[in-house]
C-alpha cells in the first residue's frame, strides 16, 4: 500500500484529502504545517507528498527542499489555490502540480501511478 503525506493548513482540505486517499486504498497521513511535515517525512518516509505552497510556519518550497536534501528522489506534487508557483516548483523537480480546488479523478489517477 503506497504512502501519501498531505500537507495543508487547511484542516477541511487535509482531512479530505487524507479520508479519500484512504477509501481508495492508499495509506495516508496529514501534516498542518512544513515543519511536522519535514519530521514525518524523515521518520516515516512517504511513497507521495502533496504540498501545500503557502503553509503557516515556513513555505512550501522551502519543505520541498528540506524533504530534497534528506532524500533526492522524493516524489512530491504541489496543491496551490494559486497558480503563481507553478512553473517555478516544476523547475525545482516536483513531480506535478495540481491546482485548487483537486480534481479528483485526474488527482486519483496520476496518485494511482506512482
Amino acid at each position: 500500500m503506497k504512502k501519501i503525506l498531505v500537507v495543508d493548513d487547511d484542516e477541511f482540505i487535509r482531512d479530505s484529502l487524507v479520508c479519500i486517499l484512504r477509501r481508495v486504498d492508499f495509506q495516508a497521513d496529514g501534516a498542518s504545517g512544513g515543519l511536522d511535515a519535514v519530521d514525518k517525512y524523515k521518520h516515516d518516509k512517504a511513497d507521495c507528498v502533496l504540498l501545500d505552497v503557502d503553509l503557516p510556519d515556513i513555505s512550501g518550497i522551502k519543505v520541498f527542499e528540506l524533504i530534497r536534501e534528506f532524500d533526492p528522489s522524493a516524489c512530491v506534487y504541489f496543491l496551490s489555490g494559486s497558480g503563481e508557483f507553478r512553473d517555478q516548483v516544476l523547475a525545482m523537480g516536483a513531480r506535478g502540480f495540481f491546482p485548487k480546488p483537486v480534481e479528483f479523478d485526474k488527482f486519483l489517477a496520476v496518485l494511482k501511478a506512482i
